[in-house]
């Protein structure tokens, strides 16, 4: 099971990472206008960088990696030219491709994760940086959303909690020009979400146990100046 999720990931991490090099590589692009108003939407991988663990009964199952694929979309107000401010929401789902299956051909999906997160965020472009280059910083709510099915008898049943957490991070992002309105930003964030406890889902079967962690992102937003 494990083996595949990580296949999956790995293949959508080379996929996204060669994309971004290719806009990176770009040797021109036009001189960017003055930046008022931008719509985002970006997809995105992240992973957890420490270990997540899950009791169900007396067995503790731990992973090092929970690779995660998404999309987001966000709004930013640049009162002037070297400070940007906005707010941005995103969802991530768990790359888990396993699945239960009977004799009788009836079919469960162990566990599955949503991740939302409702950030607002600051981005500074200094003047002495490269154009386009920016850092930022943001502060925001997670909510952890995760079902988990089983089989009892011949019926699925399903189990679910919902966990929120405060939500600190760190960004950059380069904005490569492509036209007078239309930008394409490779951005790498790093995320600390502190779920605290796990919930329990059923009689002994807790959440997945991310505790405080720490979480990379890669993304690639593509964005429309007003």
């Amino acid at each position: 099971m494990h083996a595949r999720k990580h296949t999956r990931a790995s293949r959508c991490w080379a996929a996204l990472a060669l994309l971004a090099a290719s806009v990176c590589g770009r040797s021109a692009r036009a001189e960017p206008p003055p930046r008022e108003l931008v719509f985002g939407i970006a997809p995105h991988l992240r992973t957890s960088l420490s270990q997540s663990c899950q009791r169900g009964g007396d067995v503790v199952e731990c992973q090092d990696l929970n690779p995660f694929a998404g999309a987001d979309v966000s709004l930013h107000f640049w009162p002037i030219d070297l400070l940007g401010l906005g707010a941005r929401i995103a969802v991530s789902t768990d790359l888990d491709a396993a699945e239960g299956a009977s004799s009788e051909g009836i079919t469960w999906d162990p566990e599955d994760q949503w991740l939302w997160r409702f950030v607002a965020d600051a981005r500074l472009d200094p003047p002495l940086l490269p154009e386009g280059l920016w850092f930022g910083a943001e502060a925001g709510l997670a909510l952890l959303v995760e079902t988990q099915q089983s089989l009892q008898d011949t019926r699925v049943v399903e189990d679910s909690a919902t966990r929120a957490a405060p939500l600190l991070g760190l960004a950059i992002g380069w904005d490569f020009w492509l036209g007078r309105s239309i930008t394409l930003t490779p951005e790498l964030r790093a995320e600390l979400i502190a779920f605290g406890d796990p919930p329990e889902l059923r009689a002994d079967v807790e959440g997945r146990d991310y505790d405080a962690s720490t979480w990379l992102e890669l993304a690639l937003r593509f964005g429309y100046v007003f």
